[in-house]
């Protein structure tokens, strides 16, 4: 999965990478800072790009037909988002479960062996779990620090500072500061 990811980034012309960057960092800090009061957006979002992906690789894979794949993605992509919205406990095991995987994976990929995966996609899985039981201190607390590692690993990428442990405890202190800001703004609402 790195590997993909890797190479589409080095096809990317460097001022596009930069466009990225800074379009990751703050994505990354809107959700760690009002993850919870975008968790709708993120539902749909989320939802429409899973079932967009799914259905393109899967389409994909048996016509190789773009002008099958692309509109075939689209559909499923707005059905999958419509029921992620109005399923609101699926959405938010998908909103938390993908943001716990991308934070796990971005941390460990650097490890290249088949086990990483089990652990990236149990997490995910955990924290979905764990999401819809306790719904709203598990999303602050998801978003606040998938949003912190990864605007912290952004940063420190483009700065190339490889420090893994440095970045980790920046990226949790971030995040802290994430769900300090958000539980307030639940308390000023209540």
């Amino acid at each position: 999965m790195s590997n993909i990811i890797q190479r589409f980034m080095d096809e990317l012309p460097q001022s596009q990478l930069l466009g990225v960057a800074i379009a990751i960092i703050v994505i990354g800090l809107l959700i760690c800072f009002f993850g919870y009061k975008l968790m709708r957006v993120g539902i749909t979002v989320i939802g429409f790009s899973i079932g967009f992906f799914i259905t393109a690789f899967i389409v994909n894979y048996f016509t190789n037909n773009n002008w099958i794949t692309f509109p075939a993605a689209i559909i499923v992509g707005l059905l999958i988002a419509f029921a992620a919205f109005r399923l609101y406990e699926v959405g938010i095991f998908l909103v938390c479960g993908v943001c716990t995987t991308l934070t796990v994976f971005s941390l460990l990929s650097s490890y290249d062996t088949w086990w990483i995966y089990i652990i990236v996609i149990a997490a995910g899985i955990l924290a979905g779990v764990l999401a819809v039981l306790f719904i709203k201190p598990v999303c602050i607390f998801v978003t606040a620090m998938s949003g912190g590692i990864i605007t912290v690993l952004e940063v420190c990428q483009k700065l190339q500072f490889n420090h893994t442990i440095v970045i980790f405890v920046v990226g949790i202190l971030l995040g802290i500061m994430g769900m300090t800001f958000q539980t307030s703004l639940e308390k000023r609402k209540n």
